[in-house]
């Protein structure tokens, strides 16, 4: 245990042999200053003698007290990282200053090796069998699902996935952050960019929902159909229907819908017919989407600090409501002056 100066000044202060009342009856020790690392709260403790030994007997006293109290060693959050990534620098900087709670965070990464997440497991395990870790954060489903193999008591927070892993639903320690935006916030793109849009369709596989979305977040007057669409050879008369019947189409995150067989027919033909397109990722923007939102890192970061906080303290964790302000919009700048309707003239930014 570490003691600062200035405590360990004022006891010594107290036991030093005193002219006044309270010397004449005894020495007041007080360890009430110290006590919030600790947890718990000392009483002031009344020594009944003038001698320096029993003073610093008691003294002694009280730092065992203090130190059986503390852990065992200070608790660490470990970040896993799937592959390196240039958002991680800056979601590891977000989480130093937003996410106090979190302790000591440790960064390792797989390079998206197996091997080398096994072996990152196999330290987490160690750490968690000596009581120091208090949390791991997981970035991208591989690293997710190795320490959620490997750890089964320590909490896990998993994002930089789009969707959160079936899988893994109804396991107590693990919470989904995942990073891409609902359907409502979706529409809300739609209405901010293409305010004259009349029309949207959604492309969605056969597993997608809409995430419990109502009437309330679907634009005055805009109409919302969606496509469902089982497999791969659906995609194309979908589309052509889709295109047909609405301004603009949103894109699920879905292998029914977007894979290296559709993406290249669906950015022709939503491209022939001057019809907006809104996906689930920057690539797919700038390899000829229209539009898409993209995860605020400093945001994201501070979720993370919300739940580790909530973990901390043993709360049930409440994820706190998506709204715009958790995202970017990220448009291509060619495609978007060259669909219907006419977007907003300050759209045509590549991020926002």
């Amino acid at each position: 245990m570490t003691m600062g100066c200035e405590q360990a000044s004022n006891i010594f202060s107290a036991c030093r042999p005193s002219s006044d009342a309270h010397a004449a009856n005894g020495i007041w020790v007080g360890a009430g200053d110290m006590t919030p690392m600790a947890g718990t709260y000392l009483a002031w403790v009344r020594v009944y003698t003038r001698s320096p030994l029993w003073c610093a007997k008691v003294l002694f006293a009280l730092m065992l007290l203090l130190v059986s109290a503390l852990p065992a060693s200070a608790q660490k959050m470990y970040v896993v990282d799937t592959v390196t990534r240039p958002e991680t620098a800056e979601l590891l900087q977000v989480l130093e200053v937003a996410c106090s709670s979190c302790g000591e965070i440790v960064y390792r990464q797989m390079d998206g090796s197996m091997r080398k997440g096994n072996a990152i497991v196999s330290e987490l395990q160690t750490e968690e069998k000596e009581g120091r870790l208090s949390l791991v954060l997981t970035l991208g489903k591989p690293a997710t699902m190795l320490a959620a193999k490997g750890l089964t008591d320590t909490p896990i927070i998993y994002t930089m996935v789009g969707r959160a892993i079936p899988s893994l639903e109804g396991h107590a320690n693990i919470i989904a952050l995942p990073t891409d935006a609902p359907v409502s916030l979706q529409m809300a793109v739609v209405e901010q960019l293409f305010p004259a849009a009349g029309a949207v369709g959604v492309l969605m596989g056969p597993d997608d929902t809409l995430g419990g979305m109502d009437a309330l977040e679907i634009p005055t007057g805009v109409s919302l159909r969606t496509y469902v669409v089982s497999g791969t050879r659906d995609v194309p008369d979908a589309m052509r229907t889709a295109a047909r019947e609405n301004d603009g189409i949103i894109l699920l995150r879905s292998r029914s819908v977007v894979n290296n067989d559709t993406f290249r027919f669906i950015v022709r033909h939503s491209l022939e017919n001057r019809t907006f397109t809104v996906g689930y990722s920057k690539s797919l923007v700038d390899m000829g989407l229209t539009a898409t939102l993209i995860p605020d890192l400093e945001a994201l970061g501070a979720r993370v600090a919300t739940v580790s906080y909530q973990i901390m303290r043993g709360e049930e964790v409440r994820l706190p409501a998506l709204t715009l302000a958790d995202y970017k919009i990220h448009t291509n700048s060619r495609v978007i002056q060259d669909v219907r309707p006419v977007p907003q003239s300050d759209s045509s930014n590549d991020s926002r």
